[in-house]
């Protein structure tokens, strides 16, 4: 393909037009396939779909990276490769953020993992360069953010050593990939369109709207140029379950000192704040286009606590005997325990590793604290009461 052409409105420079990803070999491999077909909306759609199996597998390695057992890290690939904006708005308008975002979420996993050994290095260098060349600069952005967080709660945690392997991954990575970004640079005299920092409310959603992360009911006005704009789909849903598990968590029992849980934090922290403007920094518009990383942050923050809760029971669970008989116990009981409680209850935490931290095992059974069991005995505080621990597992699971 040759770098340079007539029919381009920026001079002709193809290098230069970062959004078309021309120095990402992956997306090379997937343009090559696409004159296989005669009907460009097939071809869009194959890419796609394609792309749609890249996210989700990244939203699977993203939660088991950050210590989701194997049932919660599904339901975290579900909700990001299932995410409305990215489907609905992305996919089918803004491309490059849905193929950036997709080689994003695998960024954030080796990033995670990347000071475990060679692999996980290599693998975080590879995943850096894929998205910093996908042509997205926020999604560059999304996952500068992450992984400053990440190195800030890893060395706190670890040391030094630890967050320096990967921070070097993350830096090696994303140099790598400025071979993308050079071209642009060098031709932003005659193809940007204004470089100011400015807030004119242009695309910049509603804090309100931002965090209405469970509702597929939820419909926003969008500002847009000279008029408002109302939006058909559901976009600001991340996943029907993150605002009640938010609610139902004790906060203050999260262990925040696990590197996993501060990150995640810290990083839908700044993606909320990148969504709020301003609506022009520098070459950067429309601030909601960082709206699905703070849904992927989300996802993610109400899961962890509950995953590290489930690989504390899996440690203390009995061993022998099965976990069927208790699976079947469960079943009966569940209900029973909801109602057995009352409203003076409602927040009164209970010790023992119960029905569902036998029958659930790695999946979604008491959430207990790792700092809190006592050796042996499997005992511990939960984080969730036991009536919302049964009615979360029994409707998620």
């Amino acid at each position: 393909m040759p770098l340079l052409t007539l029919h381009s409105w920026a001079g002709g420079n193809l290098a230069a037009e970062f959004q078309y990803a021309l120095f990402n070999p992956v997306m090379l491999a997937l343009y090559a396939v696409l004159p296989a077909f005669d009907d460009q909306a097939a071809a869009a759609a194959f890419l796609s779909i394609a792309l749609s199996g890249v996210l989700t597998a990244g939203g699977l390695a993203l939660g088991r990276a950050l210590g989701l057992p194997v049932g919660l890290a599904h339901v975290a690939a579900t909700a990001i490769g299932g995410n409305a904006f990215l489907h609905f708005w992305f996919a089918v308008s803004w491309f490059p953020g849905f193929a950036a975002t997709a080689y994003l979420v695998w960024a954030m996993a080796f990033v995670a993992i990347a000071h475990r050994g060679r692999g996980t290095f290599l693998g975080c260098v590879a995943a850096t360069f894929l998205t910093t060349t996908a042509g997205w600069p926020q999604a560059v952005v999304a996952l500068g953010a992450f992984t400053f967080v990440w190195l800030v709660a890893l060395q706190r945690c670890q040391g030094w050593r630890p967050a320096l392997d990967a921070g070097s991954a993350a830096l090696l990575g994303v140099l790598t990939g400025a071979v993308g970004i050079g071209p642009l640079v060098g031709v932003a005299e005659v193809a940007r369109r204004s470089t100011e920092i400015g807030n004119a409310g242009l695309l910049v959603a509603n804090l309100r709207d931002v965090l209405s992360l469970s509702s597929p009911l939820h419909f926003a006005v969008l500002p847009f140029f000279d008029h408002a704009t109302l939006l058909q789909a559901p976009v600001f849903m991340a996943a029907w379950f993150v605002l009640p598990l938010a609610a139902l968590i004790d906060w203050p029992r999260v262990s925040w000192k696990e590197p996993e849980v501060a990150t995640l934090v810290g990083f839908a922290g700044l993606m909320v704040l990148a969504t709020q403007g301003p609506s022009q920094l520098l070459w950067m518009r429309y601030p909601i286009k960082f709206l699905p990383y703070v849904q992927i942050g989300a996802v993610l923050l109400v899961l962890v606590p509950r995953g590290a809760a489930a690989r504390c029971c899996a440690r203390t669970a009995p061993a022998g005997g099965g976990h069927l008989p208790a699976i079947r116990r469960a079943a009966r009981d569940r209900w029973g325990g909801i109602a057995g409680h009352g409203a003076a209850g409602l927040r009164t935490h209970y010790r023992g590793a119960g029905l569902l931290g036998q029958a659930y095992g790695q999946n979604a059974g008491t959430a207990l604290r790792p700092d809190r069991v006592a050796a042996g005995t499997g005992h511990g505080e939960r984080i969730l009461p036991n009536w919302s621990s049964r009615l979360v597992a029994a409707v998620l699971l």
